[in-house]
C-alpha cells in the first residue's frame, strides 16, 4: 500500500521550521551575519567568513572617488579664422586666459572667448562659419559639426579642433 503524498502546504510548513536552524548552524565559527566559505571544517583548503546575503551586513565600502573636474576653452577671432585653445585646467578662468593667449600667439587680433566646458568633447569645423559641438563622445561631436558645415553646401569644411577634457579620479587617502 502506497501512501499519497503529503499536501503543499505541509512541506512548506515543516521547510520554514527547518531553514532558520540550517541558518544557524552555517553560521558556526563566523560572527553574526556571516557564514563559513572555503572548504569544509576539518578539511585543509583556505576557509574564511562572508556576509549572508540580505543580512544586511555588508563588507565596508571603500570612500567615494572624488574627481578632478578639467575645463576647456575656445578664444576665437572669427574675421581672422584663428582659434585659440586651452585643454585640461583644473579652473575655467585660467583655460579662458590661455585660450585668449593661444589666439593672440596665432595671429589673432580681436580674440573673444568663444566657449568654455568642463568634462566633455568638443569640436569645431570651419568652413564659411564655424560650427562647434559638444559631446560626451569625440566622434559624434567631430561627425555632427562636420555635418552642420556640410547642410550649409560648403565644400570647404575642415575640422580645426577636436578633442576631450576629462575628469581624473583624484587620491583622497592620506
Amino acid at each position: 500500500m502506497t501512501l499519497p503524498p503529503p499536501p503543499v502546504f505541509l512541506c512548506l510548513a515543516l521547510g520554514a521550521l527547518l531553514f532558520p536552524l540550517s541558518a544557524a548552524h552555517a553560521e558556526d565559527g563566523c560572527p553574526d551575519g556571516y557564514v563559513p566559505i572555503g572548504a569544509p571544517a576539518g578539511q585543509q583548503g583556505p576557509q574564511g567568513c562572508a556576509p549572508i546575503p540580505g543580512s544586511g551586513q555588508a563588507p565596508k565600502q571603500q570612500e567615494p572617488e572624488q574627481w578632478e573636474e578639467h575645463w576647456i576653452s575656445l578664444a576665437i577671432d572669427p574675421a581672422r579664422g584663428v582659434l585659440g585653445v586651452d585643454t585640461d585646467e583644473v579652473y575655467s578662468s585660467a583655460a579662458e586666459l590661455d585660450a585668449m593667449i593661444d589666439c593672440d600667439e596665432r595671429g589673432g587680433v580681436k580674440c573673444r572667448t568663444w566657449q568654455t566646458f568642463k568634462n566633455t568633447c568638443a569640436a569645431v569645423v570651419a568652413g564659411r562659419d564655424y560650427q562647434l559641438v559638444i559631446d560626451t563622445d569625440l566622434g559624434l561631436a567631430r561627425d555632427d559639426a562636420m555635418r552642420a558645415c556640410r547642410r550649409q553646401h560648403d565644400a570647404t569644411c575642415h575640422v580645426m579642433y577636436a578633442d576631450c577634457s576629462r575628469p581624473i579620479p583624484v587620491n583622497t587617502s592620506h
